[in-house]
């Protein structure tokens, strides 16, 4: 692989990672409620879950989802509903009775549970193994050994996924210092109905 493919796929990568969908939702919410510390558990749960959507692909299972309509479909149920899970949990949670400003830190949440809320939003899309399974093929050179080049593309992908939901975060904090006192269960909602939204939208979509 060159340097000018290498390149190529960081452009295509990071356009994909500015695109709005569960981990970025999931970033701004929990930055602009808790701040980049309070979100950087889940962040780095969602890397995790994105290493093994990568992993999974490049050990073919990709191909596999693709022969198993019924595998196919009981992963995409499962994710869907646990999108749905948590944008429920988001429009449901308890605001407290005396006024707060947006900035205020919401009941602590230990980092060891953000992690697996992480890891559960990056693997409720089976698609996205489909997906990687048809991008890096493209980035490729036939002529090399596959292996290094997956590794280095994988990386890659982890790499820039983790910037950008850290630069979300922080964004939301700081927005959130600005925004008046009321506006966080507003927010919430907005980010659960969303949730939900994208959670029917996976459950229901075809192949």
């Amino acid at each position: 692989m060159t340097w000018q493919t290498w390149i190529a796929f960081v452009s295509v990568v990071s356009a994909l990672v500015a695109l709005p969908g569960p981990a970025v939702l999931m970033a701004l919410n929990l930055g602009a409620r808790n701040g980049y510390r309070g979100a950087a558990p889940a962040i780095v749960g969602n890397i995790s879950g994105l290493a093994i959507m990568i992993a999974a692909s490049a050990l073919g299972i990709g191909g596999l989802m693709k022969t198993s309509a019924m595998a196919f479909m009981a992963l995409k149920i499962a994710g869907g509903a646990y999108l749905i899970y948590l944008g429920v949990k988001m429009i449901r949670a308890k605001e407290r009775n005396t006024p707060r400003p947006i900035t205020a830190t919401v009941k602590p949440v230990g980092p060891a549970r953000r992690y697996v809320e992480g890891v559960g939003v990056a693997l409720s899309n089976p698609k996205a193994i489909l997906f990687c399974a048809a991008l890096f093929p493209q980035f490729l050179n036939s002529n090399a050994s596959a292996w290094p080049q997956l590794l280095i593309l994988g990386a890659t992908m982890m790499s820039l996924s983790f910037i950008g939901l850290s630069m979300y975060a922080a964004l939301a904090k700081s927005v959130a210092k600005k925004t008046r006192a009321g506006t966080s269960k507003i927010y919430e909602r907005i980010s659960g109905a969303l949730f939900i939204a994208l959670g029917i939208g996976i459950a229901l979509s075809r192949r």
